[in-house]
């Protein structure tokens, strides 16, 4: 009974918030910056799928509140967040009234949050309260509670089997991140900058704020990289430096980005589909384990190239040593398959004609590499067939028909004869089977 938000004084001194309708998208850890992170889909979909009137619960956590900044700014630029209806090169005005793109405008939003409809429907969660809905709403968080005997050593009471436990979560799930293509479908094409300067644009990702996962010989890969990339724009990235609004705009203007496994990683949602991103993994899993298993599932539901690189020393919970040589080795892949990606989406645009395609093909090898933003002489000593992970090379993108390459007809006869073969086999095992009988199938 009475208004929403209510404050009742309970006899044990503790507070109660109640409400008619409330939903809640805290998650594990609901204050750590990391995890923050990782509630920007469900937070999304929470505030487009429910009702205006119902208010959502969340953790009082920067991040968060600066995400609900940018999704108002970006509802007053009348972007439609449902569909990705807003593009970085319209106009806006910014904090000073002067018309600018709206990805300028964007990115530099301040970090102090602007009241707005959304963040008008936020209830800030703080501990003092228990909070009570008559309906809760949720974003597949929590776990059905099954029959089971009590945890060993621990005061706490069994939940009750067929009731919707809160606190029964994995604290470290890929699932929980998946849909984060509803943010990526909705941010990116507002924060893209309308004209891109040549070359490519990598990130280095560098955590300076921590010494748990930071690489320790940062700086040589970084120079490694440069000398690698000479025709790319080699950037490195501190977390503490950027707000999420220039955060976003640089992620999403990324076309490759390297990173330590870690929060920085859920970045990669503000990238566009087709860019690239390496993953620098600990070797060793006496802590925690197989680092691809949380964030490659996380680049496939957004679209991104994969590759992961094992570092040579360190563990989840202590620095670590990168394998400079592979990690560049998978920077100059990427930079080459980026090369042909751009070359053929513009071909495309511009209807080009396969004399067109032919005279790509026979583009001289320094001149290709040069394209791509590679240094020709790296390719020189054959580092470039050097092992690949296979389940991630397939473009993210449709390879158009100027694509096919010499080797492709050997391959093709190749795939048709051992399906042949595998035909007549099948054959010869069913006779058998009518004439002898099940023993000899």
């Amino acid at each position: 009974s009475g208004k929403w938000g209510q404050v009742i004084t309970q006899p044990t001194s503790r507070l109660l918030r109640t409400f008619a309708e409330l939903a809640h998208a805290l998650g594990v850890y609901p204050t750590s910056p990391a995890h923050a992170l990782e509630r920007f889909p469900r937070v999304l979909e929470l505030l487009l799928k429910l009702p205006a009137h119902v208010p959502l619960l969340l953790a009082r956590e920067p991040l968060v509140g600066q995400f609900i900044s940018v999704l108002d700014a970006m509802a007053r630029a009348g972007c439609d967040l449902r569909g990705g209806g807003c593009s970085g090169a319209q106009r806006a005005r910014s904090a000073s009234g002067v018309l600018q793109p709206l990805a300028e405008v964007l990115a530099a939003l301040p970090r102090a949050p602007a009241p707005g409809n959304f963040s008008r429907r936020v209830v800030w969660w703080e501990s003092m309260y228990t909070y009570h809905a008559q309906r809760l709403y949720f974003a597949a968080e929590s776990v059905l509670v099954e029959a089971r005997m009590p945890a060993e050593n621990t005061n706490m009471p069994d939940p009750t089997p067929g009731w919707y436990d809160l606190l029964d979560e994995a604290p470290c799930h890929y699932k929980r991140i998946q849909p984060s293509w509803l943010v990526q479908r909705a941010l990116v094409p507002a924060f893209t900058r309308p004209a891109q300067p040549a070359g490519l644009s990598v990130l280095l990702v560098h955590r300076a704020e921590t010494s748990v996962r930071q690489l320790r010989n940062h700086p040589q890969l970084e120079r490694a990289l440069r000398a690698a990339l000479p025709f790319s724009r080699v950037q490195t990235f501190i977390g503490s430096e950027h707000t999420l609004a220039s955060t976003i705009s640089l992620f999403a203007n990324a076309d490759l980005v390297v990173a330590g496994h870690g929060a920085a990683c859920a970045f990669w949602t503000f990238m566009r589909p087709g860019a690239v991103v390496v993953e620098i993994a600990y070797p060793s899993t006496s802590v925690m384990g197989f680092p691809a298993s949380y964030y490659f599932p996380f680049a496939v539901s957004l679209r991104l190239r994969y590759h992961l690189s094992f570092a040579l020393e360190g563990s989840y919970t202590s620095p670590m040593h990168a394998d400079v040589d592979d990690v560049v080795l998978l920077a100059v892949r990427a930079a080459q398959w980026l090369g042909d990606e751009r070359r053929h989406m513009r071909k495309k645009r511009q209807g080009a004609g396969r004399a067109n395609d032919t005279a790509l093909t026979t583009l001289g090898r320094k001149g290709h590499l040069a394209a791509s933003g590679v240094a020709p002489e790296l390719a020189a000593g054959g580092r470039l067939r050097a092992r690949e992970m296979e389940d991630t090379e397939t473009s993210p993108l449709t390879e158009p028909a100027s694509a096919w390459r010499p080797g492709m007809p050997i391959l093709l006869v190749a795939a048709l004869g051992t399906a042949a073969l595998m035909a007549v086999s099948c054959l010869m095992c069913y006779d058998s089977h009518e004439k002898g009988g099940p023993d000899r199938w």
